[in-house]
């Protein structure tokens, strides 16, 4: 599977993100749309989960860790 990466506006309304992780198989989706795919082999172990944002201050209003 080969990377996927689409830019977007960023304003202030807000969004739902989705990350996927299935296998080794990483997605991010953003107003249910894919903007990021790859394949991670890094932490394929549970354990905890963090949330952070490089380029942009978000605001995340509810989190949830669901197993697909």
């Amino acid at each position: 599977m080969g990377s996927v990466e689409q830019h977007y506006l960023m304003d202030d309304d807000w969004h739902t993100y989705r990350l996927e992780v299935e296998g080794t198989t990483v997605r991010l989706l953003f107003d249910g749309r894919t903007v990021a795919a790859k394949e991670d082999t890094q932490f394929l172990e549970s354990g905890q989960v963090r949330v952070i944002s490089i380029q942009a201050p978000i605001i995340i209003r509810s989190f949830n860790v669901v197993a697909l």
